[in-house]
């Protein structure tokens, strides 16, 4: 699941969830994918077509 800063912010759980050390942090995509060893074309993608997707 990836949370973007907005989320983290407003939501106690998820601010727990970070100092429980459940998630990793990083500024950017790229930098997310490189650090939790994904390929960053593939992530970012992802993402891409997430945001593509019509919200009901």
């Amino acid at each position: 699941m990836i949370f973007d800063r907005s989320i983290i912010d407003s939501v106690r759980d998820v601010r727990e969830y970070y100092e429980l050390g459940l998630y990793e942090s990083a500024p950017t995509l790229e930098a997310l994918a490189d650090k939790i060893g994904v390929n960053r074309t593939n992530l970012l993608k992802t993402i891409e077509d997430y945001r593509g997707c019509p919200k009901t």
